[in-house]
């Protein structure tokens, strides 16, 4: 047997890339029917496990009774008991193969399931998102409309401000105006009272002067004694 591992591990060594770049367990199916083509027992055992069990090659309980069948003829202790438990699977094989229906069915199933359920969050999360985006969009809109109007106000009471300042300004400016205005009527009358009195006193020395030059008034009622004169007091009336 050491012979024909040797063997097998040579074949691996000096095998193609196309031959390296398969599988293994094909490799190893390859390597025990080249060997047991030669009469080799173990490799006929091999070949009647890897049939039954599908490794490396196509299951086929059929060739692998037959392997064991021959390896029992060449008196391989455990060949009779591999028949009958191949024996047993072929009896079994519906059974087994309702049985395996079923569970590739649920597999694929509950692949099915596991796929829906994906697609479901997906969809789920896409909407999320689109909610997500649809709020802070309508935020930002909201918030940029109080943000204008803020700027609108305080534009609206800046311009308020300016004119309320220029009415200020002007009311002050006629108020000043009119005070200078009315400074100057006060100091034209002034003046024109002045100019009066000026021009009055010398009429008046010159009359007193005169009645004093003649030691009477032409008026007695003009005296200081005309007051108690019944005749002033009459015209007085």
């Amino acid at each position: 047997m050491k012979k024909y591992l040797l063997y097998f591990i040579a074949c691996l060594f000096i095998s193609s890339p196309l031959q390296a770049a398969d599988d293994p367990m094909a490799s190893l199916f390859k390597f025990h029917y080249k060997v047991a083509r030669q009469g080799n027992v173990k490799s006929i055992m091999k070949l009647g496990e890897m049939y039954e069990n599908g490794t490396g090659t196509r299951q086929d309980l059929d060739k692998a009774l037959e392997m064991f069948k021959k390896a029992q003829a060449l008196g391989h202790a455990d060949a009779a008991k591999a028949i009958k438990r191949v024996e047993k699977k072929k009896a079994l094989g519906p059974r087994l193969q309702e049985i395996e229906r079923r569970k590739k069915a649920a597999a694929e199933a509950a692949k099915r399931k596991a796929e829906q359920e994906r697609l479901r969050r997906e969809k789920e999360a896409k909407a999320k998102a689109a909610r997500d985006k649809a709020r802070k969009a309508a935020e930002a809109k909201r918030k940029a409309e109080q943000e204008r109007l803020r700027r609108q106000r305080e534009l609206a009471a800046k311009k308020a401000a300016k004119e309320n300042a220029r009415k200020a300004a002007e009311a002050a400016k006629r108020k000043a105006e009119q005070e200078r205005l009315r400074k100057q009527r006060e100091q034209l009358a002034k003046q024109k009272s002045a100019q009066h009195k000026k021009s009055v006193k010398p009429a008046e020395k010159a009359k007193s002067d005169e009645e004093s030059s003649h030691g009477f008034v032409a008026d007695p009622c003009e005296t200081p004694a005309g007051r108690f004169m019944s005749s002033c007091k009459k015209r007085g009336k």
